[in-house]
């Protein structure tokens, strides 16, 4: 059956083939399922819904949802093959990508974005980093993904999925399809089909499902007490300085963020104060809180008389600043330093980080 497509219009689904399987009787299932009532000669039969004939060809992200059992990774094994990725215990997990760019690119892709955990081997990580981790390796033009975020809880895959959504988006990804028991990462996907198995029906870029909930992040005075918690997932350094302020983010009644920042001694600016150390804990990565509580964080100190500064290489928040009309990029962004040696866009040592630097202009919160 073939059926005119419209744009958030739920549309019933077509029954496949039935699927029969046959199993040779034993005393222990027939004495089993008798005690039940049930009817059973050793042969079983399901009834998987079909593709949709209409279903579009040229789309960047669609979902299969449903109950298990009901026909996910059968519907989703007629869209295409899946691959399983293979992990190589004596390698990190970014020495399985073919360049540092690529690995980069797939790990901020699914919300992996703390780089100690880019050293480590498969083997060593928790069940949802290697979720994440076995997602950087399959996502990609036409890849099937099934029982996702199965093995994690909903917070990882809230936001694995907000970055995975952002990824498909800015890369022009083609024809990626995920199956999954889990309607709360619809909103965060923002699909542009939906295949319902629970309902069997489906739609095109619906909108009843993905209005995505709001997120409260409030943020306190901390102390330094807090970094032990934060410092081992800091990109750069576990160390904390002495004379630092800071602050630190809660959501939900668990702790997400920290911030710290230090006064910024110079000859030519009054009252001046720098980003110190920003961590966002991995399991909620990918959600836009780390550029969130850096801009709020600016705010207050501007909003106390200060001017706020802050430096950083990470690529996400480089783009969010670079983008955003609160944060001016300063004359010495770009310049290549590492800690006591020189300063200069033509430092070629690999030990000299290419770092970019902003003063937030905007208003106060």
């Amino acid at each position: 059956m073939s059926t005119l497509l419209f744009e958030d219009t739920w549309l019933p689904l077509d029954d496949d083939d039935a699927i029969r399987v046959e199993v040779a009787p034993d005393s222990v299932t027939l004495g089993l399922v008798s005690e039940f009532d049930y009817e059973w000669a050793g042969s079983s039969e399901f009834v998987p819904a079909d593709v949709p004939d209409n279903l579009p060809t040229d789309f960047g992200l669609g979902v299969i949802v449903g109950a298990s059992g009901s026909g996910k990774s059968t519907m989703l094994r007629a869209l295409g093959p899946q691959t399983s990725p293979g992990w190589n215990p004596a390698l990190s997990i970014a020495g399985h990508f073919a360049s540092a760019t690529e690995a980069r690119e797939r790990f901020l892709a699914v919300g992996l974005n703390s780089v100690p955990l880019w050293t480590k081997p498969y083997g060593v990580l928790s069940t949802g980093e290697k979720f994440r981790a076995d997602l950087a390796r399959i996502i990609g033009h036409g890849a099937m993904v099934d029982e996702y975020t199965s093995v994690v809880d909903r917070t990882v895959a809230e936001s694995a999925s907000n970055a995975l959504a952002r990824w498909v988006n800015e890369r022009g990804i083609r024809g990626m399809v995920i199956a999954t028991c889990h309607r709360d990462v619809l909103p965060w996907l923002q699909p542009d089909w939906i295949i319902d198995l629970d309902t069997r029906s489906w739609a095109y870029r619906p909108r009843e499902c993905l209005q995505r909930p709001e997120r409260v992040v409030e943020v306190y005075a901390g102390s330094r007490a807090a970094w032990d918690v934060f410092g081992r997932h800091h990109y750069l350094s576990a160390d904390l300085h002495q004379a630092c302020r800071t602050f630190v983010a809660v959501m939900n009644g668990r702790l997400v963020g920290f911030v710290a920042t230090l006064a910024f001694p110079n000859g030519f600016i009054r009252n001046g104060w720098r980003a110190h150390r920003t961590v966002v804990l991995p399991d909620f990565q990918g959600m836009g809180i780390g550029t969130g509580l850096s801009d709020f964080v600016a705010a207050l100190h501007v909003s106390e008389g200060k001017r706020y500064f802050s430096r950083t290489a990470h690529p996400r928040v480089v783009a969010h600043r670079g983008a955003s009309a609160e944060w001016r990029e300063t004359a010495h962004s770009g310049e290549r330093r590492r800690s006591g040696g020189y300063r200069g866009k033509r430092w070629d040592s690999p030990t000299a980080r290419a770092g970019y630097s902003h003063e937030f202009t905007g208003g106060t919160r």
